[in-house]
């Protein structure tokens, strides 16, 4: 009987140690790391420029508003990207304190990590980001609940215990980070855009002038050459008010002058210099939009990587688990 109970006595040990014990699916890890690192690499990028372009915005003559007003606004869009950039740098430290957890690193080694950790998510205010991007998720609520939880698992240097109970606060933060993201590009690409402005105004002012010009004129092989080259132009432009010029010649046209043509030439050519400098600035726009969807696709990409290690944790300790009765 005394023998019968020591055994299962060792079997309870064993099974308590082995839950305990800290096999790090590398795999997943890893995965999860290098999504974030994508995030980083572009976020960090990102909110920069949106600060600026939110200054380029605030500081525009043909934008409403008092110069008061304007000032509070920029000043709430700065402290939101202030704190979509600080919850970038939360997660990054949490996975410098993981990693520091993985490769087996004492609780002292980690002090200075973990305490700049507590800083950060104390002072984190993401009521900042839900009043710009307008959402009304309970991110705040999400992320507090958290923080004790996993504090207390790296304190006592469980990795599997910091993944499960860091799942709500980190993917609440990488939803308020995909929420913000819509909020970045549409500063960026708004600030870009505005530089189209001036062109798209020329290729208004040369159309309507080569319209009235050419209303006068009996059209020639030259003149419907030249039209050829402006609607060419015009219609490379993507832009929904831009199309194709079709003027009809009036009864009272006459015939066109060797001025007419120099001066229908040089509209035409600058005509397609907007068009071109248009089309650039254009490229830039599509460039931004396809970096955002990339920077998207790689916040989408932490959440669930970092919800597939959780996932590889809890099966890995159930296997683990499961052998060890199977031997016992």
């Amino acid at each position: 009987m005394n023998r019968d109970r020591s055994a299962l006595a060792s079997f309870f040990v064993g099974l308590l140690a082995l839950t305990g014990c800290q096999t790090v699916p590398r795999a997943s890890f890893n995965s999860y790391l290098q999504s974030f690192a994508s995030v980083k690499s572009n976020a960090d990028d990102l909110y920069l420029r949106s600060t600026l372009a939110a200054e380029n915005i605030a500081n525009r003559p043909e934008k409403e508003g008092t110069v008061s007003e304007k000032l509070t606004e920029l000043q709430a869009r700065k402290a939101a990207l202030e704190t979509g950039l600080a919850a970038v740098a939360i997660i990054d430290r949490y996975n410098g304190v993981l990693t520091s957890l993985a490769s087996g690193q004492s609780k002292e080694a980690m002090q200075g990590d973990l305490i700049g950790l507590q800083q950060d998510l104390a002072s984190l205010n993401v009521q900042r980001i839900t009043k710009i991007v307008g959402k009304a998720a309970p991110y705040l609520e999400v992320v507090a609940q958290g923080i004790a939880l996993f504090e207390d698992a790296i304190k006592r240097k469980k990795f599997a215990e910091a993944v499960a109970a860091a799942q709500k606060p980190m993917i609440g933060i990488l939803d308020i980070l995909i929420a913000d993201a819509d909020h970045l590009e549409d500063l960026i690409v708004q600030d870009i855009q505005r530089e189209q402005d001036p062109y798209f105004k020329q290729i208004s002012s040369y159309g309507s002038r080569i319209n009235k010009r050419l209303k006068e004129l009996k059209s020639t092989p030259d003149l419907d050459s030249l039209l050829g080259r402006v609607n060419q132009a015009r219609l490379s432009m993507a832009h929904e008010s831009v199309a194709a010029l079709a003027p009809q010649s009036a009864e009272s046209a006459s015939a066109p002058t060797s001025a007419d043509i120099d001066a229908l030439t040089a509209l035409a050519g600058q005509t397609e210099f907007a068009a071109i400098t248009y089309n650039k600035i254009e490229e830039r726009v599509k460039a931004q939009r396809a970096l955002f969807k990339e920077y998207g696709n790689a916040l989408v990409a932490t959440k669930a990587t970092f919800a597939a290690l959780k996932g590889d944790l809890e099966s890995g300790q159930y296997a683990a688990t499961k052998d060890f009765i199977q031997q016992a």
